[in-house]
C-alpha cells in the first residue's frame, strides 16, 4: 500500500480551513494528542515559506516524536517527515472550494505504520487490508479534528 485518501465536506471557506493548516505554532490546540509542538528556526536547505517542527504525538497506542516540514501553496499544504519517527513520512493536505458553498478537504499520506503499535504491526504484517484501514482510519481522526471548529 503506497497511499490512502479520505476527504470530507465543511462548511468553512477554504481560507479558514488553510489558515489553520499554516499555524503550525496552534497544532496542539487542533489535534489533542499532539502534546508539544516547536516551531524551528528555518534551515538553509528549506524552500522559502516552509516551517519546521519538533512535534511529540502520544496517545494509548504510541508515542512519536521528531521533526517535520510543513510547506504551503494555494489551497495544499505539505507535511514532510525530517527526522525522528517521521523521517520519510509524507502528507499532503488539498482545500477545494465547494460550488455550492464550504470545502471539500482531503489529507493523503501513507500507511501510518509508525503510528501502530506492537501488536497491530504483527496483525498488519499478516493482512494488507488491515494496514489500509489503518492507515485510512488515523486519517479520518486527523482530518475530523482539524475540521472541528473551523
Amino acid at each position: 500500500m503506497r497511499q490512502v485518501t479520505v476527504a470530507a465536506w465543511t462548511p468553512a471557506e477554504p481560507t479558514a480551513v488553510m489558515a489553520r493548516l499554516r499555524d503550525v505554532a496552534g497544532y496542539s490546540r487542533v489535534w489533542g494528542s499532539m502534546r508539544e509542538v516547536e516551531v524551528l528556526p528555518r534551515a538553509a536547505d528549506d524552500p522559502e515559506g516552509a516551517v519546521r517542527f519538533r512535534s511529540v504525538v502520544e496517545n494509548p497506542l504510541s508515542r512519536l516524536e521528531g521533526v517535520q516540514r510543513a510547506r504551503f501553496g494555494d489551497g495544499v499544504a505539505w507535511h514532510e517527515g525530517i527526522s525522528g519517527d517521521y523521517a520519510g513520512v509524507e502528507h499532503r493536505w488539498d482545500v477545494v472550494a465547494d460550488p455550492r458553498g464550504g470545502s471539500v478537504v482531503m489529507l493523503t499520506g501513507g500507511s501510518d505504520y509508525n503510528r501502530a503499535g506492537w501488536i497491530t504491526r504483527r496483525l498488519m504484517e499478516r493482512d494488507p487490508w488491515l494496514m489500509a484501514g489503518f492507515a485510512g482510519s488515523w486519517k479520518i481522526v486527523w482530518l475530523r479534528n482539524l475540521l472541528r471548529g473551523v
